[in-house]
């Protein structure tokens, strides 16, 4: 066969097949879009979970520090208060020494008023203002024990003096009950600090575990 017939077959074969030859080239190069396209989907993934992850344990580390933050000072909080109530109660002991035996007298004297007056309120102020924070139900429990000591200061009279001026005198009737009451109360406070203190202790303890592991392994105990 000449050449120029054999070239002129080649052309025609070209022509019929050029239609499915551009259909599979159109097709891998689909494929190739789809199959880069996909390749970039998955690392998008990939980083948008490893961000993901990351914020969360950024987010759980900013919480357990400051579950610790908060366990530390509410320990701290809960000593003062626990060391305060002492105080109350050795004054209240102090108190009761010099009321012994004027409750069963009626009438009043300095000496019922030196009792009435001998608890002070040192630290008190700073409870007040902390316990808005820490306080709890203690600060309820609290702020009835300031009054308990009111009732128990206020109970008293002024009179003229021997030479001149004016005396303060402390009623006897009720002086034993109201120092029983503060004793009471300031007791069963300081009793609930001192458990609150030993849940602070735990949780403090669990957190600074965390923490450290947190601090030097990137990841928290399970």
């Amino acid at each position: 066969m000449p050449d120029s017939l054999i070239h002129e077959a080649f052309w025609q074969q070209l022509y019929i097949w050029q239609t499915l030859i551009t259909g599979l080239l159109a097709l891998g190069a689909a494929w190739w879009t789809v199959r880069a396209t996909q390749s970039a989907a998955d690392r998008e993934v990939a980083a948008a979970q490893l961000q993901t992850a990351a914020s969360l344990a950024q987010t759980r580390a900013t919480a357990l520090i400051e579950r610790r933050r908060i366990a530390r000072q509410s320990w701290a909080f809960m000593a003062m208060l626990s060391a305060t109530m002492g105080r109350v109660l050795d004054d209240a002991e102090e108190a009761s020494k010099l009321a012994i035996g004027l409750s069963a007298a009626s009438g009043n004297s300095v000496q019922a008023y030196q009792a009435r007056n001998r608890i002070k309120r040192t630290g008190f102020s700073e409870i007040m203002a902390a316990s808005i924070e820490f306080g709890g139900q203690l600060t309820e429990q609290f702020l009835r024990l300031d009054g308990d000591i009111d009732v128990l200061a206020g109970e008293t009279v002024q009179m003229p003096g021997t030479y001149g001026g004016a005396v303060q005198f402390g009623i006897h009737a009720g002086l034993d009950t109201d120092l029983l009451r503060v004793k009471d109360r300031a007791n069963a406070i300081r009793q609930t600090a001192i458990e609150e203190m030993k849940r602070s202790t735990t949780l403090l303890a669990d957190t600074e575990e965390q923490v450290r592991a947190f601090e030097r392994d990137g990841v928290f105990p399970v």
